[in-house]
């Protein structure tokens, strides 16, 4: 998780959370549910957690095996 040294410094929500990796962000969704404190779809989570995801992947493939680009290669050729 981002880490914030502050001594009465109000943060805004959207700032921690542009700091958070989209695991920290199913983190954070988690200890919402766990505290009761969640009312959102988890469908528009899990959408913006892959397109997340698939941002991170942009400017990557030198870091992908063949197998791997093969795979998302095959997976955009075959989402029209």
């Amino acid at each position: 998780m981002p880490t914030f040294y502050t001594e009465n410094i109000d943060i805004e929500v959207e700032e921690f959370l542009e700091d958070c990796t989209p695991l920290e962000i199913k983190d954070v969704i988690q200890w919402l549910k766990d505290n009761d404190e969640y009312a959102g779809d988890d469908q528009f989570i899990q959408d913006d957690m892959f397109d997340a995801a698939l941002i991170n992947l942009m400017g990557k493939r030198f870091q992908l095996t063949t197998e791997q680009e093969n795979i998302i290669m095959n997976i955009s050729k075959n989402i029209v």
